[in-house]
């Protein structure tokens, strides 16, 4: 989902258990070959399927908490309590999704890495990120799906 880019609070820069530093993605696979994967599973997102519907959380509060996924260069350009604009929309994540998510990934950082980057619909990169966490209305949020 994203969200219109009104004012919006932030929350925090960090969430426990998902501070992934972004190293080598998996043992033994080329970027070659998951940057295919990524395109093969970009592909079959594009044609409806009812077999691969998945249920959405529902929106019911008028303030929602979410979480971005951030490159470490802007770390320092927010503060927890910050009021920020953003220019352009803005994807985000319910946080107890991600949260839960980072929690069942076996493996070392790197493999927590690249599932939130599945997750999130991200292709598959290295680098560092961080999680900011982001208090936003509900009437700003657009759903780009049919649920």
């Amino acid at each position: 989902m994203r969200f219109r880019s009104p004012p919006l609070v932030l929350v925090a820069a960090l969430l426990a258990g998902c501070a992934a530093s972004g190293e080598a993605l998996t043992e033994g696979v080329t970027a070659g070959g998951m940057a295919a994967a990524y395109n093969a599973a970009v592909t079959d997102a594009a044609v409806f399927e009812p077999d691969e519907v998945a249920t959405l959380p529902s929106i019911s509060d008028s303030v929602l908490t979410g979480v971005t996924w951030v490159p470490e260069q802007f770390r320092s350009s927010y503060e927890p309590g910050d009021t920020v604009s953003f220019p352009r929309d803005v994807w985000i994540t319910l946080v107890p999704q991600v949260q839960e998510v980072c929690q069942t990934v076996a493996g070392d950082s790197s493999a927590v890495y690249l599932r939130v980057q599945q997750l999130l619909g991200l292709p598959p990169s290295e680098g560092a990120r961080f999680f900011a966490t982001v208090q936003v209305r509900a009437s700003d949020v657009v759903r780009p799906c049919a649920d």
